[in-house]
Formats: structure tokens, C-alpha cells, sequence
């Protein structure tokens, strides 16, 4: 440890002839700030420069000796990890891949150039660089890691032709204002942008075939992006909070992703006709003000539910067949509808459907119910009462769930005011069993 816990000398020069640098040589090696390495070095150690916390410059040996690394030459492992003054860095010619993490943490480093022969940039190489604002990429990569440049400063960065794989996360919360799909990716991995909040654009091109889930979460810039016809899945999440306003969902897809666009500022959604199935909280929390039910749809939601929960500006729902039978739990709960007409192919209305519906004031009741959660309706103040397709004695033979309380589930009692249901030869009175 030849610098240990040296105070004074800032800059260090290695003479070239110089083979071999034992790798605790500048361990905890306080004042260095620029440091020198011959071209003559054998072999490049380890050095554990992590310990360096003033180091700004480096300048390595143009070349590197073969290593072990699978991924070919490359710098020794978190080489230059959290070296958080790092400024500038000169990269050895030969080197074929930038390690897993060899440059995590260093929060002061603004621009890096990749040597041209390297192909591969392994996970979290640049990970939390939050000043890196410019990396010049080679035209020979193919490979981009996990995580490789999350929370980086990245504004732009041009990705080579060549680039055939792009693992998840690898550009999460950067500055990116426009992104190009490389054509030889034919997959969209998850969180690839997430919470890229000044991305305004992304080129899909027409080879691509899936899209990940929470691919484009967070990116509150997006307000428009091109869905080719090539694409056949798409993950859960991909635009929730994103600002997509409109969105035409591909016919190649017949189930929407749960959390697609919850959160988002989505206002107009185009479902084709054969659309079957919605995900939980599929569009929760946007700014959708219709939305119209394709006719193959049985059932609208699933477990949970909570499709269009949340979309204060929701006012109309339009059912374009008579298949759905189910309305699931929380399915427009705490939205701005004004009315609802439930079709009379629905038989089961599940509890807090329109929970916390402040501007409900009709509903009509499906003529084929046989089960009603009365908690649907919890905390709807303008609604006084209940309209039913069929006369009274119909209406007796449904089954009312009033809820309970539950360790498990929580309060579920009913906490409204209706008492009575509107049936078309009279009025059905509400009473609690106990009661």
C-alpha cells in the first residue's frame, strides 16, 4: 500500500517500463486527483481506486493484457465504482466491453467516449453517473446491459445500427427528449425509459414485436408514439403516467394490460371489436372523459378490478354488445360519472363499483341481476335511489350483499343512503336483514 491514507501528493505519474502495480498500491489514497498509468503495464489489477474519493482524471495504458471477463477485455470489475469526482477518463484502445459497474456512482463524470472495438456495455457500467451528459458510442456494439445508464443526465445519445439487445432499465430516468428503436431490436424490454420525463418522441419500427411492461412509465412528455402493426403484446404499465392523449390499441392484442395508462393523460382510447378482456386498473387515474365497451367483453376487469377507478373526468360508458355479465369491484370508483345505464346481460354487479362517485345520480339496474354488492354505491351523495329494469317481485329475487366487516378485506359496510330501488310497477324497499 505504497500511498495509503496519503494527505499530500495530488497528482501521480507511473514511468513507462513500469510492469506491475500491486492492487492496494493506492488503497485509501486520500489527496490523489489525477493519475497517470504507463502503456508499459502487464497486466491491469484491480486498484481499488474506489477508495480514491478526490480522484478527477485518469489516464490508462493504451492497452490492456487479455482478461477472464466474459465479455472479453475489459476494465477489472466496478473498476472505477463511486469514485464520485471522477471528471475525465482516457480508456485503453483494445478493450472489447465496459464491465458490470465499472463506472457506478461516479456522479461527477459529464462525457465518455467508448473505444471503437468495444461491442458490450454490461449491466449498471454507468449506473447513477447523474452528471453524465454525452456518450459517444462505437459502431460496432450489439449489446447494451441492465441498468447501464439509469439516472444518467443523458439528454440525446445516438445508438448504433448494430445494436441487437437492450436490456431492461438501461435508459430509466434520463433526460432523453427522443429515442430510436435500433432495427435489429425486435423487442421492447421492460422499464427500458421509465421516468424519462422531458421524452417528447420514440421510432418504433415495424419489426418490433412486444413492448415491455412499465417500458414508458413516468415519461410525462410523451404525449404521441407510433404502434406498428407488428407488435403483439404489450406489458403491464408501458404508459402509465405518461402523456399520451390518444391511443389505438393494435387488433393483433385482444386483452388491455393491466395499469397500461393508470396515472396517465390519456382522454381518448379506440378499443377494436374484438377486444375480450381488461386488465386491473387498465386506465385508472386518466383523463378519459368516454369510453365505449367492445361487444365481446364478459367480463369488465378481473380480481381487483378498478379499470377506470379514479378518472375524475370519465362522464360516459358505452356498452357496444349485451356479452358482459360482470361488473367487477372498483370499476369506476371515485370517477365523475353522472349516470349509468347497466346493460341487462349483466347479472353480477360487484361491491364499490362506483364507490365514491360524487356526481352519480341515476342508475339503472340490469333486468337479468341476480347478484347486487350494495357497497357499489358507497359514498355517492347525490344518489338517492336505485332504477331497476323489472318490476318489484323480479327485484326480490336478487341476492343483496350489504357487506360486512373483515380482518381480511377490511370495512366493506354499506355507508350510503338508499333505501329504495325504482322498479318499473313500483318501489322495492332496502332493509337490512338484521333490521
Amino acid at each position: 500500500p505504497a500511498f495509503s491514507n496519503c494527505s499530500f501528493i495530488k497528482k501521480v505519474v507511473i514511468p513507462e517500463g513500469t510492469t506491475t502495480i500491486n492492487p492496494e498500491a493506492f488503497k485509501d489514497y486520500i489527496a490523489l486527483e489525477e493519475l497517470i498509468l504507463p502503456d508499459s503495464l502487464q497486466t491491469l489489477p484491480n486498484l481499488a481506486l474506489v477508495t480514491c474519493p478526490n480522484l478527477k482524471t485518469v489516464v490508462l495504458p493504451r492497452t490492456i493484457a487479455k482478461t477472464d471477463y466474459p465479455f472479453g477485455i475489459s476494465l477489472p470489475l466496478e473498476f472505477f465504482k463511486n469514485c464520485k469526482k471522477l471528471e475525465s477518463v482516457t480508456l485503453p484502445e483494445n478493450i472489447t466491453s465496459i464491465d458490470t459497474g465499472t463506472f457506478s456512482g461516479c456522479t461527477s463524470l459529464k462525457t465518455i467516449e467508448i473505444p471503437g472495438g468495444v461491442t458490450s456495455i454490461c449491466a449498471d457500467a454507468f449506473l447513477d453517473c447523474e452528471s453524465l451528459e454525452t456518450v459517444i458510442l462505437p459502431k460496432n456494439m450489439t449489446f447494451i446491459g441492465e441498468d447501464a445508464f439509469k439516472n444518467c443526465a443523458l439528454t440525446s445519445i445516438e445508438l448504433p445500427a448494430s445494436i441487437s439487445t437492450i436490456y431492461p432499465g438501461a435508459f430509466w430516468g434520463c433526460d432523453l427528449e427522443e429515442f430510436t428503436i435500433p432495427e435489429k431490436m425486435i423487442e421492447i424490454p421492460y422499464s427500458l425509459l421509465r421516468d424519462n420525463s422531458k421524452l417528447k418522441k420514440v421510432v418504433l419500427h415495424d419489426k418490433v414485436v412486444t413492448i415491455g411492461y412499465d417500458a414508458f412509465r413516468g415519461c410525462l412528455a410523451l404525449e404521441d408514439i407510433n404502434i406498428p402493426e407488428s407488435v403483439k403484446a404489450i406489458g403491464g404499465g408501458a404508459f402509465a403516467g405518461s402523456g399520451i392523449k390518444t391511443f389505438t390499441l393494435p387488433k393483433t392484442m385482444t386483452t388491455v394490460p393491466y395499469n397500461l395508462f393508470d396515472g396517465s393523460a390519456l382522454t381518448e382510447i379506440i378499443l377494436h371489436e374484438n377486444v375480450r378482456n381488461f386488465g386491473e386498473a387498465a386506465f385508472s387515474g386518466s383523463k378519459l372523459t368516454e369510453v365505449k365497451i367492445p361487444k365481446l367483453v364478459e367480463i369488465l376487469g378481473d380480481w381487483y378490478g378498478g379499470e377506470f377507478e379514479g378518472c375524475k373526468e370519465l362522464k360516459k360508458v358505452t356498452f357496444e354488445g349485451d356479452a358482459v355479465h360482470t361488473i367487477t369491484d372498483n370499476a369506476f370508483s371515485y370517477s365523475g360519472l353522472e349516470s349509468f345505464v347497466c346493460p341487462d346481460s349483466v347479472t353480477i354487479l360487484g361491491g364499490w363499483a362506483f364507490q365514491k362517485c360524487e356526481d352519480l345520480e341515476y342508475v339503472m339496474l340490469s333486468k337479468n341481476l341476480e347478484r347486487l354488492g350494495l357497497c357499489a354505491f358507497n359514498d355517492c351523495p347525490k344518489l338517492e335511489i336505485l332504477h331497476y329494469n323489472g318490476t318489484v317481485e323480479e327485484f326480490g329475487n336478487v341476492e343483496i350483499f350489504w357487506g360486512e366487516v373483515s380482518e381480511f378485506e377490511g370495512d366493506t359496510r354499506y355507508k350510503g343512503s338508499i333505501t329504495q330501488v325504482q322498479c318499473t310497477d313500483g318501489i322495492f324497499e332496502l332493509v337490512r336483514p338484521e333490521q
